[in-house]
């Protein structure tokens, strides 16, 4: 269950280190003084300097303590396949090629998917962007200005664990180019033929992710979880947390190593020493086809603590997605989507969305 981690892979992420400046600025023309004042003015100048740099040194000592702790991530991309399923919707007419209910699409998509048979009939004469009908991205938001370069940043590892899950807004992770698999999700309109066995699936960016933190500590990471390529259902997700650790081993990571260069943990349940609020708790993912929801795409924050009592050692965090969907939020879920609305946690496979390896000392 936890070695089935997607096998893409993206270069190492470290953390970004600030440089604090503390250089005096050059005086160039020194005050002037009254001459039997001179020697004394330079003593007590020097003195009031002294002063002001111990207590600016005392002051970044204390800013630096209450930071956050920092965590190291490597990142990696987790993309899951989806289920194989029945279409519900017949291709027996020109009317239904697209595999979804469309009883459920608001009027603008429906337009849609008109155009897109018109496209793959190839009468379709509007603009087009990444080479099929514009009309699939018209629910993402725009992209950030600093989109490029800010992913540039990303794919390097030139970005901190904390960037990462708070500057990254929805004009970044809602954009097929934030995912490294981005031309699957284009290529997928391009390859009509394929799309009658995709129904559902969910993806995760980043798989894993590496932190050191001393017991006591409190921390929080990010994970942002998109629906598959050609996926045409809603889906209800839910999380779950478990911690292992202690003796053992078989609980292995795919790309981050710990500081004594392992890649295992123990596999005894260790969740006691590990407080985790998942925020949101459940979501609803949206399709990928036969248009890009607004919804596709989401983030997910951890906030942990870690319990005082944690003996020192490595522990693997697991977020799954096997949690508790409130059974009104369901129904609601289940009524408005009609046949398009599928629980991941019931819907035959399961995959762990992001391994944690966390050093505790």
């Amino acid at each position: 269950m936890i070695d089935d981690v997607g096998d893409e892979k993206v270069d190492e992420m470290n953390e970004k280190q600030i440089e604090v400046s503390l250089l005096p600025v050059p005086i160039t023309e020194p005050p002037r003084q009254f001459p039997r004042y001179k020697k004394r003015s330079k003593k007590v100048y020097f003195v009031i300097g002294l002063v002001m740099l111990l207590l600016l040194g005392a002051g970044i000592a204390v800013y630096l303590m209450n930071q956050p702790v920092p965590i190291t991530a490597n990142i990696m991309v987790d993309v899951i396949g989806g289920n194989s399923a029945s279409s519900n919707v017949s291709n027996s007419s020109n009317a239904t090629l697209i595999p979804l209910n469309i009883s459920i699409l608001t009027p603008q998509q429906r337009q849609c998917v008109n155009k897109l048979n018109s496209f793959y009939a190839g009468t379709y004469t509007e603009t087009l962007e990444q080479g099929i009908p514009s009309c699939v991205f018209d629910e993402i938001p725009p992209k950030a200005a600093n989109f490029t370069i800010t992913m540039s940043r990303v794919r390097s590892g030139n970005i901190t664990a904390e960037d990462f899950c708070t500057k990254l807004n929805e004009s970044f992770y809602k954009q097929p180019d934030f995912y490294p698999n981005k031309g699957a999700l284009y290529s997928s309109y391009l390859t009509p033929k394929d799309l009658r066995s995709v129904v559902y699936g969910y993806g995760s960016y980043i798989g894993e992710l590496a932190a050191s933190v001393k017991a006591g500590n409190n921390f929080s990471s990010c994970v942002y979880i998109n629906t598959i390529p050609s996926a045409s259902m809603f889906q209800g997700l839910a999380f779950s947390t478990v911690a292992y650790g202690g003796s053992g081993s078989g609980v292995t990571f795919k790309q981050i190593r710990f500081s004594d260069g392992t890649t295992s943990a123990g596999t005894e349940d260790m969740s006691g020493y590990f407080s985790v609020d998942v925020v949101p708790n459940h979501i609803l993912l949206g399709p990928t086809f036969p248009y890009v929801s607004d919804n596709w795409s989401q983030k997910i924050r951890l906030d942990i603590r870690v319990s005082p009592n944690t003996p020192p050692g490595k522990y693997m965090l697991v977020l799954g997605p096997n949690g508790q969907i409130p059974n009104d939020v369901e129904t609601e879920w289940s009524n408005e989507y009609l046949g398009n609305y599928v629980r991941s946690s019931s819907s035959g496979f399961y995959h762990d969305i992001l391994l944690m390896g966390v050093q505790v000392s």
